[in-house]
């Protein structure tokens, strides 16, 4: 009867380890999308960066060929700019794509640091314990360190009984190493539970910062466009 209880609860932790290694591989695939919605919304921003840039270049376009020639072909006609050592147009959309590709690698290099970074967040003191780290992995397994005291209360208990076979007694006690082994399976799989799940209240933070100024900015750009084109059309 004891071993059988014993096999069962063996294989309710084993169950439990199994399901908590499960949610821990779920919780990276979300921070994994997250990430990936990150990097499209900084896609997003740079291209509004480079339509703020385009809109401005042509507004200073027009405004100089309202006051000088539009139909000559000159450089200096082209480009206003070129007389003041900028650099000329086609030369600043190379460098836009040199530097476009950087930002991208860059950005992606990040959310692949952030993603990296969560194993290493896991053994990090949880600031709601100030950093006292036994008071952490206290409440952390203390679920954990009360089924191996009964673990361990059972086990001596046992050992009372002279009529035990000690066969009978090696299993238990190989029993109780599994159990033990699940339970520190799944005390690990809770700390990488609140490390993912501090990651990704990071990253939500920092998109939400995002989603926020973005239509702004495009009603910005857009409102520039209609101004500009309402320029073109009076010339």
């Amino acid at each position: 009867m004891a071993k059988r209880e014993h096999r069962d609860t063996t294989a309710a932790a084993k169950r439990a380890a199994q399901i908590a290694d499960e949610t821990v591989d779920a919780g990276r695939n979300t921070l994994v999308e997250i990430h990936r919605q990150g990097e499209q919304l900084d896609h997003i921003e740079r291209g509004l960066d480079h339509m703020e840039e385009d809109v401005k270049e042509a507004s200073s376009l027009v405004k100089f060929m309202r006051r000088w020639c539009c139909w000559q072909l000159c450089c200096c006609c082209l480009d206003p700019e070129h007389k003041k050592g900028r650099p000329s147009r086609q030369q600043r959309l190379k460098m836009r794509g040199v530097t476009s590709l950087d930002h991208r690698e860059e950005v992606a290099n990040k959310h692949m640091s952030a993603a990296a970074a969560v194993d290493r967040l896991i053994k990090r003191d949880d600031v709601a314990y100030n950093g006292d780290e036994t008071g952490q992995r206290s409440e952390l397994f203390q679920t954990a360190e009360a089924i191996r005291s009964e673990r361990k209360a059972t086990s001596i208990g046992f050992g009372k009984f002279p009529g035990m076979a000690e066969s009978d007694r090696s299993e238990l006690d190989s029993e109780t190493l599994k159990q033990e082994g699940y339970l520190d399976s799944i005390g690990k799989a809770v700390e990488s539970m609140k490390a993912l799940g501090q990651e990704m209240s990071n990253e939500l933070q920092v998109q939400d910062t995002q989603i926020e100024r973005l239509p702004t900015r495009a009603v910005k750009v857009n409102d520039d466009l209609n101004r500009l084109n309402k320029t073109i059309a009076k010339i």
